[in-house]
């Protein structure tokens, strides 16, 4: 299970990394980011799992639903109407609201000092976690409410999905495992680079997505 993840897991910072820096739209975009898709379904789930049956770790349970979460209702963005997705789209919205709540009822468990209940729960990263849950549920429920997204306001909501997805693996990668690493790379502004540049790119993009819905017709 552990070599299982750890090998989805690079297939999906590979295949990501192409997504990210190639042309939107492009065949390579689109073949990429669907390994991208289903590379990080398994490495969450796997991840998830192994977080809270093997070594249980609250943190790793909270990114791995959260990143299965984006990717599966990034996906459906792009390739189902909303008519014949809503019930999976309700199904994931309710599990980013379960994620989402119960990182922020951990974190405000932590910061009043219960951090004994589950090793890995810390505060930052659980309010985090928390709130990117709950800010996706709440764009479900618009979604849900207002009908299908047209134009940039599908690509966007697509983008920072995926995006952040992205961010969670490479900062995981980069950041949590930067013991993997040889000695002399093992510095923590070299190992931040992966990680700056797929944030930066994100607000990029989507800086683009709103100067686009702001042109006249």
């Amino acid at each position: 299970m552990i070599w299982f993840h750890v090998i989805a897991g690079l297939l999906s910072l590979t295949s990501g990394a192409v997504a990210l820096f190639a042309s939107k739209g492009s065949t390579l975009h689109r073949q990429s980011g669907l390994i991208f898709v289903f590379a990080m379904m398994a490495m969450a789930l796997t991840g998830a799992w192994i977080a809270a049956v093997v070594e249980p770790y609250a943190l790793n349970i909270a990114a791995g639903l959260l990143t299965f979460y984006l990717v599966a209702t990034g996906l459906l963005t792009l390739r189902q109407p909303l008519d014949r997705a809503r019930t999976m789209t309700v199904a994931l919205m309710l599990v980013a609201m379960i994620v989402g709540a119960s990182s922020i009822a951990l974190a405000i468990m932590s910061m009043l000092g219960a951090e004994d209940i589950m090793p890995g729960i810390s505060a930052p990263p659980m309010l985090v976690f928390g709130s990117a849950s709950l800010a996706g549920a709440l764009g479900d429920l618009r979604l849900l409410q207002g009908g299908q997204l047209q134009g940039t306001r599908r690509i966007a909501r697509h983008l920072w999905r995926m995006c952040f997805a992205m961010l969670l693996a490479t900062t995981a990668f980069f950041l949590g495992q930067s013991d993997v690493f040889p000695e002399p790379i093992r510095k923590l502004p070299l190992l931040s680079i992966p990680v700056l540049l797929v944030l930066v790119t994100m607000i990029y993009w989507m800086w683009r997505m709103r100067s686009r819905r702001r042109r006249p017709a």
